[in-house]
């Protein structure tokens, strides 16, 4: 008797349960489905976006890159274009994947509805261009840390200064030496600017062996074995002796200027 007893009532506590289940399975699945419906409402979307902080690129490209991921959904079920399940990280990445003049972004919400893409744009310090001096129809936008980004016109930008060598094929989205290296070369170039050597061009032979053109044909030949420091205090060593003339018709009579071999400057 005990044990019919005893085996109703488990059947009756299974039978509760399943039935507790059942009702909070449905209220979950109905909130879900709810949620689910709420999202793809125009009221959920993010329907504003705007851009700040660009210059050579229209707000336009920035925001299409932007729409593209915000249109992918998680699970093929969930969107992703509201503030819940914004993909912001993908957004950020995609544009600096596609854009390489973009060095950063952000992304902030500005409402419900609307989100703000800021930009950082590299800034064209200099030009890499392919081949030699004479040959640099083929030249590349350089930023501060020798960073190459973008095609641009070497034709056209004769006043900005230009680097050779170092790298083969297609140079976009490479360094011209390291950033810390690059920094050190072109403090160099700007030192030779200030001393009166007037250069042109910056070409590296190799990782070790450079060349800086000036005047007219005249090259000065270095390696670092000695700091960039030393070798601008060297040169105006032999400027402060008189050794060298920095004015135009003197310095157009000098072949290279040679700084390879220790402190000598050998002037031919």
């Amino acid at each position: 008797m005990r044990s019919n007893i005893s085996i109703t009532l488990n059947k009756r506590r299974k039978k509760n349960l399943f039935r507790k289940v059942s009702i909070f399975s449905s209220i979950i699945l109905v909130l879900i489905v709810s949620f689910l419906f709420c999202l793809n409402t125009e009221s959920m979307k993010i329907n504003i976006i705007t851009v700040s902080g660009n210059s050579s690129i229209s707000s336009e490209v920035i925001t299409e890159i932007a729409k593209g991921v915000m249109k992918e959904k998680i699970l093929w079920l969930i969107p992703t274009d509201n503030m819940f399940f914004l993909k912001s990280r993908t957004i950020k990445n995609q544009l600096l994947a596609e854009l390489k003049v973009v060095k950063g972004t952000d992304i902030k919400y500005t409402g419900f509805n609307s989100i703000d893409i800021s930009v950082i744009e590299r800034s064209q310090l200099a030009l890499w261009c392919e081949g030699g001096a004479s040959l640099s129809e083929n030249c590349y936008s350089l930023d501060e840390d020798g960073y190459i980004y973008e095609k641009t016109s070497g034709l056209n930008a004769s006043s900005t200064e230009k680097y050779f060598g170092l790298i083969d094929g297609d140079p976009i989205n490479k360094n011209y030496f390291s950033c810390s290296k690059f920094k050190e070369v072109y403090k160099l170039y700007k030192g030779l600017e200030e001393i009166g050597l007037n250069p042109k061009s910056f070409n590296a032979v190799n990782e070790h062996d450079y060349e800086v053109s000036f005047a007219k044909n005249g090259k000065i030949i270095f390696n670092d074995k000695k700091t960039f420091e030393n070798i601008l205090i060297n040169l105006q060593s032999v400027i402060n002796n008189g050794d060298i003339k920095t004015d135009s018709e003197s310095l157009n009579k000098i072949k290279n200027i040679d700084l390879r071999y220790g402190n000598k400057v050998i002037i031919s």
